[in-house]
C-alpha cells in the first residue's frame, strides 16, 4: 500500500529509464534461464548492464552471495521494485535496473555468488550494426 502513495524508494542511479513495453532498450539484449526462471539483460554502451523489467529472479540468495546483493534484493522487495510472482516461486522485476557489471546483474538474478554456469543467449543486434553498410 505504501508504494501506491509514496512510490518506490530505491537507489535512483539503479533505476533504468522508463520505456514502453514495446520499446527495445539500447544495447544488445541477452536472455538467461536458471532454475526455471528467465531474465533479460541489455549490455549498455557505457559498460553497465540493464536487467529488464519482467525478468524473474530467485526468491532467496544463497549464504555465499555477496552482502550487497542480498541487501539490494531486500531493498527492492521493500520498495516495490520486486514483486512476488503469482506462482510464488520467484520475484518479478517491475522496473529496468542498472548494474555496474554483468557479473553483479547475474548474481542479483540467480541469488548465487558462483555464476559460471549461467549461460546468456544473444537475442538482438545493436542498432549501429543494423545500420552499418554491407560490404
Amino acid at each position: 500500500m505504501r508504494k501506491m502513495f509514496a512510490g518506490p524508494v530505491f537507489e535512483q542511479e539503479m533505476l533504468g529509464k522508463r520505456r514502453d513495453w514495446s520499446e527495445l532498450p539500447p544495447g544488445v539484449v541477452y536472455e538467461s534461464t536458471y532454475n526455471e526462471m528467465t531474465a533479460l539483460a541489455a549490455e549498455q554502451n557505457n559498460g553497465t548492464s540493464l536487467l529488464l523489467r519482467g525478468s524473474e529472479i530467485a526468491l532467496t540468495a544463497c549464504s555465499k552471495s555477496p552482502a550487497a546483493i542480498s541487501f539490494l534484493r531486500a531493498y527492492g522487495n521493500y520498495s516495490g521494485i520486486l514483486e512476488k510472482a503469482e506462482d510464488g516461486r520467484s520475484y518479478i522485476v517491475m522496473r529496468d535496473l542498472v548494474f555496474k557489471s554483468h557479473r553483479q546483474l547475474a548474481q542479483f538474478f540467480s541469488g548465487r555468488s558462483n555464476i559460471s554456469k549461467l549461460e546468456w543467449t544473444r537475442l538482438s543486434t545493436p542498432a549501429e550494426e543494423l545500420e552499418a553498410p554491407v560490404r
